[in-house]
């Protein structure tokens, strides 16, 4: 008798037609039996951690990444049956230990263990999640607070502003000048109209309502200084747009403008230590330096960069060890 795990096999099944039951009358078709799919251990790691709560698509997309790399270092491994039900402490061990060797920083490692940890829980698996599959049982390393990435130079970006097409320059401009985030940038359609009212009114800030990170509407502060540098950067996102009524990178989907913005800039020398995060970093450097020389102390002065950036006026200090300190050294006296 053959089992119902062997493969798929076409049958042929005979069928009388017209009530002639001769071999002559007789006709044969092809059957096939359903096939049985498994989930991939991505789709399942996937499925599992989206069991807890609905997240932001940032989320879901590092998410994915991570249960990706996973699934990839399973297969090389030869982990049958890898889920989220059955990852051991030994196999979340050795795989971290093969992304400490590949050079993946503490901070993203931290982040592939939380990820880790959220589809155990969507597996029934919080105990282990929360009490033994911690950093430290896991080999990570602990991670500091403290950014590394600094400021881009003047000379590398209007070096790479030179070369840029008519779609990315006038993205790095608002990206460099306003502190948009990338996404933000490419997402800046809806605002651009409201902008160009604003700079016709000689308004002393602009606000971000359309695609700002996590929904949050903000209103970002434009000093004296540095208006005539907001004013050209708005002059050309509205030319590339026609005046907000088409996309500012020319594509199907955010995604896939997401991805063609980055591949364009990396192309351009933006990658690495001057990557494009670097550009919002020169804002955040501008908006303090120039918020100290107004009378504002440093703790004052970082929250309002803090709020600029679209983070809360709380996050001054954290605003201050990621953008604006890896720069500057010291708080200015």
């Amino acid at each position: 008798m053959r089992s119902d795990k062997e493969p798929e096999k076409d049958s042929q099944v005979e069928i009388a037609v017209g009530g002639n039951s001769s071999p002559d009358a007789k006709q044969k078709i092809n059957r096939k039996r359903p096939v049985q799919r498994r989930n991939s251990t991505k789709a399942q790691f996937m499925q599992s951690s989206t069991r807890l709560k609905k997240r932001g698509r940032g989320t879901r997309e590092r998410a994915k990444s991570v249960y990706a790399s996973l699934e990839q270092f399973a297969r090389a491994m030869k982990w049958h049956g890898f889920s989220p039900e059955t990852i051991s402490l030994d196999q979340a061990k050795q795989y971290f230990a093969h992304r400490i060797m590949r050079g993946i920083s503490p901070g993203s490692l931290h982040s592939e263990a939380s990820a880790i940890r959220n589809a155990m829980v969507g597996a029934n698996r919080r105990h282990e999640a929360k009490y033994i599959f911690t950093t430290e049982a896991l080999g990570i390393p602990p991670r500091t607070s403290t950014g590394k990435r600094k400021a881009i130079p003047e000379e590398v970006y209007a070096a790479a502003l030179a070369k840029a097409d008519e779609f990315t320059a006038p993205l790095m401009m608002l990206m460099r000048n306003v502190g948009l985030r990338l996404n933000e940038a490419i997402s800046c359609k809806d605002s651009v109209s409201g902008w160009t009212e604003l700079m016709g009114m000689e308004s002393p800030a602009v606000d971000l309502n359309f695609g700002a990170k996590g929904g949050k509407n903000r209103i970002i502060y434009i000093h004296p200084e540095k208006r005539a540098l907001v004013h050209e950067s708005i002059a050309a996102i509205h030319v590339s747009t026609n005046g907000g009524r088409t996309h500012p990178m020319p594509s199907k989907s955010g995604a896939t403008a997401n991805r063609k913005l980055r591949d364009r800039m990396r192309k351009l020398g933006l990658w690495g230590e001057f990557s494009p995060h670097s550009l919002r970093a020169a804002f955040a450097v501008d908006q303090y330096t120039l918020y100290r020389a107004k009378g504002y102390n440093h703790v004052q002065a970082c929250s309002r960069v803090a709020l600029d950036l679209g983070h809360g006026k709380s996050r001054g200090r954290w605003v201050w060890s990621h953008y604006v300190g890896p720069t500057l050294g010291k708080p200015q006296k």
